[in-house]
This record gives structure tokens, sequence and C-alpha cells, in this order.
């Protein structure tokens, strides 16, 4: 489990955050959704979601491909909705999708292997869910608006998603342990009660 969530881990870095050198991107974002996918199919034993998410993370790696060749779009200036408008909303949509599975996941492995982390991985998918989901409808909307006001707003739960995805990234980071976290727990569980039985 551990190479599983490392890989998701890495192709999650590489989609979020792009990496440039002289103006082009080092690492498209196609390598990162494949390398998340592999994560993914490692995890089909321990979860029924993983199945579902590896196959929206297939679709993200060949879906993303045209956007190797897109700008960025400024969705507040767009005077009519356009190929690259829809397109940039898609990929927000699905790649939103394939985050909230892949804490289905999380929070499933939690529920088995260490129920500590299952309270901070709801509250997690709440927040994820509800801030993407206002992003996407803010962005949705955004045709012809040249409100400030307006454009403030889609920055400001712009920049609380991206808190979530940091702390989505900084989760996955520690379910790499997670099996050795609860044979750890089991360990000194079996140790606190051999200690309780002797003294009693």
């Amino acid at each position: 489990m551990r190479e599983a969530f490392t890989l998701i881990l890495a192709g999650f870095l590489i989609v979020f955050f792009d990496i440039e050198f002289n103006g082009f991107n080092i690492i498209v974002d196609v390598v990162g959704y494949i390398i998340v996918a592999v994560g993914l199919s490692k995890l089909q034993t321990y979860s029924n979601y993983a199945k579902t998410a590896m196959f929206i993370a297939s679709i993200l790696a060949v879906v993303s491909i045209p956007n190797i060749f897109i700008t960025e779009v400024e969705f507040n200036t767009a005077v009519t909705p356009t190929f690259e408008y829809y397109y940039a909303l898609t990929l927000t949509i699905l790649q939103f999708v394939l985050v909230i599975y892949c804490l289905f996941i999380m929070r499933q492995l939690s529920e088995t292997f260490n129920p500590n982390h299952t309270r901070a991985i709801n509250m997690l998918l709440g927040f994820t869910a509800a801030l993407n989901t206002i992003v996407i409808a803010l962005m949705s909307v955004s045709i012809n608006i040249q409100s400030h006001t307006f454009n403030m707003m889609i920055v400001s739960f712009g920049l609380m998603a991206l808190i979530t995805h940091t702390v989505f990234l900084v989760y996955l980071f520690k379910f790499r342990r997670i099996e050795e976290n609860n044979d750890d727990d089991e360990d000194h569980l079996k140790e606190h009660t051999h200690e309780q039985s002797r003294f009693s």
C-alpha cells in the first residue's frame, strides 16, 4: 500500500503543480494522471472505490492530452463560451470527482486500518466537496461577468480549494504508512494487554 500511495501522491503533485522551464511545462498532466491510475490499480484489493477512481484517472489522462497545446483560460474574460472554456471546465469537474473518489478510498482504508484518521478524512471530504462545487459553479456562470467582487469571490474560493488540495496531499503522504501505523497500534495494544494481565 505504501507504493500505491507514493504513486498517487507523485501523480497529484504533477497535476496540481506545474513544473516549468523557460515557459514550458516539463512534466505534463497526462503523466501525472497515468501515475495516479497506476497507484490506484494497486488499491483494488483494499477498496471497492479504487476501480472507479482508476477509470476516472485513465479518462483524465486521455482527455488532458489537448491541454498540452491549450493556453490557460481566463473564465471571467471570455466573451462567448469557447471550446477551451468548456474543455477547462470539464477537466476541473473530472479532477474534482477523482479527488473525491480518492478520499472515499482513504476513508474506507482508515476505517479498516486506522480509525483515528476517519474523522479528519470525513471533514476533508466535506470541505473539498463544498468548496470545489462552489468554485465550479462560479466558473460556470463567469461568462461576461466583469465584476471585481465576483472575480474576488472566484479567487477566494479558489485559494480555499487549493488549501484543501494541499491537506489532501499531506494525507496521501500519511497514508503511505497506514498499514505500518496499524501494526504499531496493534503491537502497542498487545503489549498493554499483556502488561495488564501480568499485574492482575
